[in-house]
């Protein structure tokens, strides 16, 4: 929960485990602790606990104990069971490039480390029968690898997806241009293959002053203004497909930062909670969050919009964005391509 200009944590297993979520171990490894000490014990350290906390809410399934494992994005119980009992084989059949030789000969799982009783055969298979087909290696241990076929070959094709992410602004027009024209058309054809990240700030800058911080945008005050509504959407909304038409909605309007509720209203989404947001310290927060995100793009960005695939930002990667990015998403895909692809 979120007191004065703190957030506050209550952590499982008391103060003591919030203190080292923030602080990760640096003695044995000859890093400069005292950075990481200052961190920890400062507004940064509290902040990025917080985004921490952020990314855990946005699960999906919602996590219910941890550890928690996640696969490309995706969680599942054969996942979960799969990691803890041979984690090695889990990645390595998982990666779809040349294997490192490790791969060829590592099977180490939480039941064999429990069977100390008696030696068993290298060929035995030790594993519950949740687990037979998690790889082909097991299968073929467990004498089932006619019955697991399928479900391994659809498992050796998964791939991930495209991480693609657009830092904007709500009334620039090259950006609104850019997410009427291709974001939003690809995204309706080929949403199923993306992991999408929008972050409202653009051009403009921050201060702090007291309680709140206070944004200059580029195209005026009423830009910030959209900026905030938007930021509010994508984290009031959680998922793109909840988000993203209403984003498009707004950019689509004569006057984003005034379109807001009706859009809300023709998409059925509650305004009252977007509006709330915008007006708070949490949009507020937020906003300033867009903020840290936009300014730590390496390189940094120097218009907007500015496109990044997969974490990474080429003249390349942004002049085919512009130009055609249902055939970049397409062509960076590594997966069995979707109809849309062509």
């Amino acid at each position: 929960m979120r007191y004065n200009n703190q957030w506050i944590f209550k952590c499982q297993h008391g103060p003591d485990e919030c203190k080292g979520n923030i602080i990760q171990c640096a003695r044995d490894l000859n890093i400069d602790f005292s950075k990481i000490a200052h961190c920890a014990n400062s507004s940064l350290g509290n902040l990025l606990e917080h985004q921490m906390a952020k990314m855990t809410m946005l699960l999906s399934p919602r996590l219910n104990y941890v550890p928690w494992i996640t696969l490309n994005g995706e969680h599942t119980v054969a996942l979960q069971q799969r990691a803890e009992a041979d984690f090695m084989g889990l990645i390595c059949d998982a990666y779809v490039g040349n294997k490192p030789e490790v791969c060829a000969t590592t099977m180490t799982s939480l039941s064999r480390l429990r069977c100390l009783r008696r030696e068993e055969s290298e060929n035995e298979c030790n594993l519950p029968p949740s687990l037979w087909c998690s790889s082909h290696r097991v299968a073929e241990k467990c004498k089932v690898t006619e019955a697991c076929a399928a479900f391994l070959s659809s498992y050796k094709t998964a791939a991930p997806l495209v991480n693609l992410a657009l830092y904007y602004e709500s009334l620039c027009p090259g950006c609104r241009e850019f997410i009427q024209s291709q974001l939003f058309p690809t995204w309706q054809k080929v949403g199923n293959i993306v992991n999408l990240t929008l972050v409202p700030y653009g051009n403009a800058k921050q201060h702090h002053d007291g309680n709140r911080w206070v944004f200059e945008c580029q195209h005026g005050p009423t830009e910030c203004t959209g900026n905030i509504i938007e930021a509010c959407a994508i984290h009031h909304l959680d998922r793109a497909h909840k988000w993203m038409p209403f984003i498009y909605c707004m950019e689509s309007s004569v006057s984003p930062p005034d379109a807001g509720e009706e859009c809300a209203t023709q998409l059925g989404i509650a305004w009252q909670p977007l509006s709330h947001c915008a007006n708070s310290t949490e949009g507020n927060h937020l906003e300033h969050e867009a903020g840290l995100a936009t300014e730590a793009l390496d390189p940094p960005h120097n218009f907007v919009p500015w496109v990044t695939l997969n974490g990474k930002h080429t003249d390349a990667i942004q002049q085919q964005a512009e130009t055609n990015l249902l055939k970049l998403i397409c062509d960076t895909y590594t997966g069995e391509r979707p109809i849309a692809c062509g």
